[in-house]
């Protein structure tokens, strides 16, 4: 998948969330990439016109991380990506990041 990638740092400069411009495919297509991402439970998907009427689409956990996915202001061009405890860092952040980068390493 090939998005642009806006890093968002936190004080100490570690990357803690992510926004990235709107892939082909839309949310559900968010979904789909984060359903790729090993070890990843989504909690929360797209409801019928979710871009109607709620920022946030898509909830996974990753471990004991809660992650989510929205749409500020419903009509941006960009999809913010991190944890529910923002600006807080984890390190399976790395993993979600490289999901929709393409930069995952295959076996």
């Amino acid at each position: 998948m090939r998005v642009k990638v806006y890093e968002l740092k936190n004080e100490g400069g570690q990357v803690f969330a992510f926004e990235i411009s709107k892939p082909v495919g839309g949310r559900r297509r968010v979904c789909s990439i984060v359903r790729g991402i090993p070890g990843a439970k989504l909690t929360k998907t797209p409801r019928f016109l979710s871009w109607f009427r709620e920022e946030k689409f898509c909830e996974f956990d990753i471990g004991d991380v809660k992650f989510e996915a929205f749409e500020p202001f419903g009509d941006n061009s960009r999809f913010w990506i991190g944890p529910k405890d923002a600006p807080t860092w984890h390190p399976e952040i790395e993993e979600v990041l490289q999901a929709f980068s393409g930069k995952r390493e295959r076996p």
